[in-house]
């Protein structure tokens, strides 16, 4: 009867023991949830911040707003070009 007892009494300390580390368990994952959310907000804000800087310096470096830039600033595009017909030595024979 005594061995009843003692092994009743060693399962209930097991069930609380097992009982109070899933609550800490429980607890630890709900506030790691918590901050893993904040994280992925913040790596969403990051990204829609990336696209939008990839879109302005795509909108930026095209040639269409190079030459407007440049025609607001007074440069003109140069219409004739220089061709060479003969071909010119580049060294002399001796």
């Amino acid at each position: 009867m005594k061995i009843i007892y003692t092994s009743f009494t060693i399962l209930l300390v097991v069930i609380g023991m097992l009982s109070i580390g899933q609550v800490v368990i429980s607890n630890w994952l709900s506030t790691t949830g918590i901050t893993l959310g904040a994280i992925e907000d913040e790596l969403k804000q990051y990204k829609e911040k990336n696209a939008l800087l990839e879109e302005r310096f795509l909108h930026a470096s095209s040639l269409t707003s190079i030459a407007s830039t440049a025609a607001e600033l007074g440069f003109v595009e140069k219409k004739s070009r220089i061709v060479l017909t003969d071909s010119v030595p580049l060294a002399l024979k001796r």
